[in-house]
């Protein structure tokens, strides 16, 4: 059969350049290395740049920079006292509070300085200040259906029973 197709020879040429790793591995050490130092230094210049800003500002730019940190401050103290009563509330879901420790609660205690809430020693203290609610029997309505107990005899009076029964008398 003459008709076959023979499959072509084709010869793959492999590359005789041979990358040491352990050569490529120090070339990227050192260039990580002196990129780090970069970054060290290019921080250090903020930081001197910044320091020679706050040095050359005038008493009216110094008191400007000064009331916006604080207006800052009290903003972010007054939305994180709001935080932690909705906190608060979310961590009492369910629970009893003691009255007495709800009058010495001081939301203060439990904002950092920076605005930041302290979750855990906020229900630290819910946990301490809590009880859970006694688990209640379902009460379902009377809905006046159903089997009510026994008929009472035809001749009985129930008022008159319940009267002799109050006196003692048979």
């Amino acid at each position: 059969m003459s008709d076959e197709v023979q499959p072509e020879e084709t010869t793959i040429t492999e590359s005789t350049d041979t990358v040491d790793l352990a050569i490529e591995a120090e070339k990227w050490k050192q260039l990580a290395r002196k990129h780090e130092d970069r970054a060290k230094a290019n921080a250090d210049a903020a930081k001197e740049l910044e320091q020679l800003k706050q040095s050359m500002l005038t008493e009216t730019e110094k008191a400007i920079e000064q009331a916006k940190a604080e207006s800052r401050k009290a903003t972010v103290l007054e939305y994180s006292s709001k935080l932690v009563e909705a906190k608060l509330e979310s961590y009492l879901n369910g629970k009893v509070l003691d009255a007495n420790a709800l009058l010495s609660f001081n939301k203060s205690a439990f904002i950092a300085d920076d605005g930041d809430i302290n979750d855990d020693a906020l229900r630290q203290w819910v946990e301490s200040n809590t009880a859970s609610p006694e688990p209640t029997k379902p009460v379902y309505p009377d809905l006046g259906q159903g089997n009510r107990g026994a008929a009472p005899a035809l001749n009985s009076d129930p008022l008159l029973a319940d009267l002799k029964a109050k006196l003692g008398i048979d």
